[in-house]
This record gives C-alpha cells, sequence and structure tokens, in this order.
C-alpha cells in the first residue's frame, strides 16, 4: 500500500502548546512526528514558553518540564521513551541511533542521551523520540514507513544546506529503510525565509554554484529552495515534501528566531517510531 501523501495540520492543546503534525501518517504507520510552536510552556521571558533547549541560559527545570509537555502532546507518557537529542554543531554529519548508543537506559525526559556533534539524528528504533532545536534553522524530519520504518530529523543551517546535509540524510535513510525515493515522506518546519535570510556575496555565490541561480533572491538566499533541490536530487518527488512555509523572523511571536531577537529560546522537530 502506497503511503499516504504527507500533510500538516495545526493542533492546539487546553494547555496552550501549538504543534504541527500529521495525523494520517500516524494512522497508517505509527509513526509520530510533529514541530513545536514557542507556547504552552513554563519558560519566563526571553524564553518564553515552550524553549525545549539548556544551552541558552534558561532554568533547566524549566526545559525538563516543556521536553515533558511536548512529548505529552504529541500523544506519549515522557517516562515511557527514550528521549534523543543532539549536540547540534551547524554541520553535516548524521548520527544513526541504535541500541549500543545508550548506555544504561536510565535516560529520560529531563536527562536525554545526546548524540555529540551532529545536525542529523536516524533511527529503527521503536519508543525512541528524535528531538533537535531551531531558532531560524531549517527543520526537516523524514520518514520512511517501510521495508523497514526510519525515520530522520535534521537541523540544517546555512552551513548544513551547503554541505548538503538534507541530501544525504534523505539518501542515508532510503539506504537504511530499503526503500525507493518515491516511499519518503518528508516535512519541513518554520525556518527563515529568503524575505530575511540576507547574506555577503560570497554566501550568495557559493549557494549559486551549488544549488543555481534560482535559490539566490537579490541580496538574500532561499534555504527552502535550496533544501527541495537536494532532496530532488536525492530522488523525492516535490510531492512527498510538505512545508509550513513560514518565517521564523516574521512570526517570532510563534517561533524563537535568533535573527529576530537575539537571545531566545528554541522550538523542536520530534519523530518517534510507537
Amino acid at each position: 500500500m502506497a503511503p499516504p501523501s504527507p500533510r500538516l495540520d495545526r493542533r492546539e492543546q487546553s494547555d496552550g502548546i501549538v504543534i504541527h503534525t500529521d495525523e494520517d501518517l500516524y494512522e497508517h504507520s505509527r509513526i509520530r512526528v510533529a514541530f513545536s510552536e514557542r507556547t504552552g510552556g513554563v519558560s519566563r521571558s526571553p524564553w518564553q514558553s515552550l524553549n525545549l533547549a539548556t544551552h541558552v541560559g534558561d532554568e533547566e527545570p524549566h526545559v525538563a518540564v516543556n521536553r515533558a509537555r511536548l512529548l505529552s502532546a504529541v500523544g506519549v507518557e515522557p517516562q515511557a521513551v527514550d528521549l534523543v537529542m543532539a549536540g547540534q554543531v551547524h554541520g553535516d554529519s548524521i548520527a544513526t541511533i541504535d541500541q549500543d548508543a545508550f548506555s544504561s537506559g536510565e535516560a529520560d525526559y529531563g536527562e536525554p542521551f545526546v548524540a555529540p556533534a551532529t545536525d542529523a539524528l536516524l533511527t529503527q528504533h521503536r519508543d525512541v523520540a528524535l528531538l533537535m532545536l531551531y531558532a531560524d534553522c531549517v527543520p526537516i524530519i523524514l520518514v520512511a514507513e517501510a521495508p523497514t520504518p526510519s525515520i530522520c530529523v535534521v537541523h540544517a543551517g546555512w552551513r548544513g544546506v551547503l554541505g548538503l546535509l538534507p541530501e544525504k540524510a534523505a539518501r542515508g535513510l532510503i539506504d537504511r529503510a530499503g526503500c525507493l525515493p518515491q516511499d519518503v515522506s518528508v516535512y519541513i518546519g518554520a525556518h527563515i525565509g529568503s524575505c530575511c535570510f540576507r547574506v555577503a556575496e560570497e554566501l550568495s555565490l557559493a549557494f549559486a554554484a551549488k544549488f543555481g541561480d534560482s535559490v539566490v533572491v537579490g541580496s538574500s538566499v532561499d534555504l527552502h529552495a535550496a533544501v527541495e533541490i537536494g532532496l530532488a536530487r536525492a530522488g523525492i518527488p516535490s510531492e512527498r515534501i510538505t512545508s509550513l512555509r513560514t518565517c521564523t523572523v516574521h512570526n517570532s511571536d510563534r517561533f524563537f528566531s535568533y535573527r529576530a531577537d537575539g537571545l531566545t529560546g528554541r522550538h523542536g522537530a520530534l519523530a518517534l517510531i510507537d
């Protein structure tokens, strides 16, 4: 059976948490995906309120509560899953999370397992929640439902996009899952748009050389277009890609934006195989 067309539906919880998720995907394959907004948490300004990052100056107990609330909003018991995060470095490496990644099995939502120095997490294990953090960079979730259910969450900053991380992640997922490119579903969350990502000429020339002139808009770079070109090179059809197409800078009341606010929190992209 062909996988359903990917889609992102906005869902607001009674506590104010807002996520963008694909209910059809879950009903079809028991795979959960979600992008969070910044509301519904307990963090104070300037991290208000659903900040998911401990490295930005927020109080760690607040972050732990926020992460637990996000997992609950997605529909899982926080203590029933292994939460996996990454030491994000704006690079192009991919960490495969297998049983050997967990030394004790004691980590929970308060103390997640952190894969060092990587910007993409890939797993085929059930009850492993992959969470990456963002405040303008491009959030990407890739899903293969069969033959071997597989998920990959990508943090694509401009360095990662230029280093072809989304394309590499797609190829890695296809290889691990044993599927065809047209069987992969891709979800892209809110990120800085070409309207706001103005760069130096040297960087725009580098993007044009890697992806073609269409990704350069005046003095700005269109990261979304570059990501889609990379995914196409991995064989993924455009109809298998869905996106919020929302600029974080212009919507910093809903999403965290470093470009807009400087000191701020981080929203997240989460994926889990039940």
